[in-house]
This record gives structure tokens, C-alpha cells and sequence, in this order.
């Protein structure tokens, strides 16, 4: 919990370090065609664009429940 709240009151010049690091996360994401992006005004939209990544997302998320539901249950047995 500490962390947490030590996070939501980084110094502003560490929000703006942090914030040029993801930009250029999502510049890469979006030069690889992970990403597309939508312009109005000075806001930048960010979405998924190749479909393939949704399924991606999908099919991790399953895996990592089915591990859960494995893990979870080989305890309740013990």
C-alpha cells in the first residue's frame, strides 16, 4: 500500500519522465502495428490495431486462469 501511495504523489518531474517513457512505448507499439492512433486536436487515441493481438490477450488470459484454477485447487486439496 505504501507503494501505491508513494506513486500517486511522484514529484511532477517524475510524471513527466514516466509519461515520455510510455509515449515511447506506444511509439514503438505503433511502429510495429500493435497500435493505431487517432489525432483530434492535441489529443492522442490510442487502440488495438491488428486483431491478432486481441485473440493474443485471450488466449493468455485463459492459460494464466486455468494455472490459477490448477494452483487454487491443488491448495484447497491439501
Amino acid at each position: 500500500m505504501l507503494a501505491r501511495s508513494a506513486f500517486c504523489f511522484l514529484p511532477s518531474a517524475w510524471h513527466r519522465i514516466l509519461e515520455y517513457t510510455n509515449m515511447q512505448k506506444y511509439s514503438f507499439l505503433r511502429d510495429k502495428g500493435v497500435l493505431a492512433t487517432r489525432k483530434d486536436a492535441n489529443r492522442v487515441f490510442y487502440r488495438i490495431g491488428d486483431p491478432r493481438t486481441v485473440k493474443l490477450v485471450g488466449m493468455m488470459r485463459d492459460v494464466l486462469q486455468f494455472a490459477l484454477n490448477w494452483v487454487c485447487k491443488c491448495y484447497s486439496d491439501c
